[in-house]
C-alpha cells in the first residue's frame, strides 16, 4: 500500500511540475511577444522597413504575394522565429503601404527554455537545502550538476545554430 501511495504522490508531483512549466511558459511568452501592428494613409511616406534588402517591388510579387478582395496585395515573409505580413495599394508605378503586422514566434522558444532553466533553479535549491550540511555532498553534486550543464549547453548550442540556420 506505502508502494501504491508513493507512486500516487510522485505522478500528482510530475503532474505539477509539468503543469507549473506550461504555466511559466505560457506567462513568459505572453509578456516577450508583441503584435505590431501599423496602418499607414496613403499620403504617409513608407517606413523603411517595407523595403527588404533593397529589391524591386517585381520581386516582391514573384514571391509570396496575394491579391485581396479589396484589391490590395499582402505580401507574406515567413521566418523560422517571425512571420511578418505587410498590405500595399498600387497606384500606377507607386506602392503605397496600408498596414503591417509581425508575429514573434520564437519569443515561445525562449519561453519554454526560460520555464526550464526557472525549474531547474528551483530544483537546484532545493537539492542545496537537502544537502547543505554535508560538505563533501555538496562538492559532488556540484561537481555531477557541471558535467549535466557542459552537456545541456552543447544541446542549446547544436538546437540554436540548427533553428538559426534554417
Amino acid at each position: 500500500m506505502k508502494k501504491f501511495i508513493h507512486a500516487i504522490l510522485s505522478l500528482i508531483k510530475t503532474i505539477g511540475i509539468v503543469c507549473l512549466w506550461c504555466l511559466l511558459t505560457t506567462l513568459i511568452a505572453i509578456s516577450l511577444s508583441k503584435l505590431e501592428k501599423e496602418h499607414y494613409t496613403p499620403t504617409d511616406t513608407p517606413n523603411e522597413r517595407f523595403m527588404v534588402g533593397g529589391q524591386h517591388w517585381q520581386d516582391f510579387v514573384d514571391r509570396c504575394l496575394k491579391i485581396l478582395e479589396n484589391g490590395n496585395y499582402q505580401y507574406i515573409n515567413e521566418g523560422a522565429l517571425q512571420t511578418e505580413y505587410s498590405e500595399y495599394q498600387i497606384d500606377g508605378d507607386i506602392v503605397i503601404p496600408v498596414s503591417f503586422e509581425r508575429q514573434n514566434f520564437g519569443h515561445f522558444v525562449i519561453a519554454m527554455f526560460l520555464a526550464f532553466l526557472m525549474l531547474s533553479f528551483l530544483k537546484y535549491l532545493h537539492a542545496i537545502y537537502k544537502i547543505r550540511k554535508d560538505k563533501n555532498s555538496l562538492i559532488a553534486y556540484h561537481k555531477k550538476l557541471g558535467k549535466e550543464l557542459l552537456i545541456f549547453m552543447g544541446i542549446v548550442g547544436i538546437g540554436w545554430g540548427l533553428i538559426l540556420t534554417r
